[in-house]
C-alpha cells in the first residue's frame, strides 16, 4: 500500500478496506485481548491509498501534471496512504 508505485484496482482496495473493517469489529466485539493497532492503520493506510488514487485520476493532480520549473508534481499515492494511516491511528 505505501511503497508500490502502479495502479492497484480501486474495487480490490474498497473490498479489503470493508473487510479488514468488519473484521475490526468482530475482534472488538468479542472482548478479548487482541488488538485494534494494525487494523486501524490498514484501514487508514486503504481510505489514503484510495483517496490518492482518485485524485490521480484527475488530469490536474495526475502523473503527467507539470509543477513549477517543470518538477514533477503528481500525486505520491504512497504518501496519501501513510497519511491515512497515520490519521486513522490518531483517530482511536
Amino acid at each position: 500500500l505505501f511503497h508500490s508505485p502502479g495502479h492497484i484496482p480501486l474495487g480490490e482496495l474498497l473490498q479489503l478496506c470493508a473487510v479488514y473493517y468488519a473484521l475490526a469489529c468482530v475482534t472488538y466485539g468479542i472482548s478479548i485481548p487482541s488488538g485494534l493497532f494494525v487494523p486501524a492503520i490498514l484501514i487508514g493506510a486503504f481510505f489514503g491509498r484510495c483517496a490518492g488514487q482518485m485524485l490521480s485520476l484527475n488530469e490536474q493532480y495526475g502523473p503527467t501534471a507539470q509543477g513549477v520549473a517543470g518538477n514533477e508534481a503528481g500525486i505520491d499515492v504512497g504518501g496519501l496512504a501513510l497519511v491515512g494511516a497515520a490519521a486513522s491511528l490518531a483517530g482511536i
